[in-house]
């Protein structure tokens, strides 16, 4: 779960001359030699699908908190290639270590993050025969009797797909209607026919562009994987 974004970040840093670890102990600080860096998964936000990865470069005194700046500039602009938003923060003294330090953290969400994810929530959405990878949500839901609280026969299941794209990247044109939408998810498969698009939502992010379709299809039916 998203620790592949602090290896992939510890591989950057290595190759970019700043050797790196993942968490690596305090007691390994006094030892500095020269600039290292730390990498950790900081937050984890499960119902906002969001990641906060932080790498703490540090430099032993000697050699002072401008090389530690200047070793954090050089590890900010090539985690860049990561994707996310980066941000660095100030550099501190730490006189139990004897070192200088600055922290760069970095936020990911949606695919980034939800890409990485094996838990039991993971699943696949198809529009007509085209996988949307982007999908980062999906909600479905069908009217009930207010009386009796049987299924109304014959309403409508309306549906809400969320995809979020990287920047640069853009969302899959819409299907011929009326079309079919198929959500594969761990347990079991769900199919939506005839359905229409009633609303296309977009906005644009400092990540990327989120993307909502909502629509209404006439029937449903789950097919139980064993």
């Amino acid at each position: 779960m998203t620790v592949q974004l602090v290896d992939q970040a510890i591989r950057i840093l290595t190759a970019a001359g700043i050797p790196a670890q993942r968490a690596w102990p305090g007691a390994d600080m006094p030892h500095l030699t020269q600039a290292q860096a730390a990498v950790c998964l900081e937050k984890l936000d499960y119902a906002g699908r969001k990641a906060v990865v932080a790498v703490t470069v540090a430099v032993p005194m000697e050699l002072g908190g401008g090389v530690c700046e200047d070793a954090a500039l050089k590890a900010g602009e090539a985690l860049t290639v990561m994707g996310g938003s980066w941000v660095q923060e100030p550099c501190k003294f730490t006189g139990y270590a004897d070192t200088y330090s600055i922290r760069l953290l970095g936020t990911f969400s949606g695919p980034e993050v939800t890409a990485e994810w094996t838990s039991a929530a993971a699943f696949t959405v198809k529009l007509g025969t085209a996988v949307h990878p982007r999908a980062v949500a999906f909600r479905a839901e069908q009217k009930v009797d207010e009386t009796t609280g049987d299924l109304i026969t014959g309403a409508v299941w309306t549906f809400r797909l969320e995809e979020v794209f990287r920047p640069g990247e853009g969302p899959l044109p819409a299907p011929t209607e009326p079309f079919e939408l198929t959500v594969d998810r761990v347990g079991g498969t769900e199919t939506y026919r005839e359905c229409r698009l009633t609303a296309v939502q977009l906005e644009n992010t400092a990540t990327g562009l989120r993307q909502i379709r909502q629509g209404v299809a006439k029937s449903r039916s789950f097919i139980t994987l064993i």
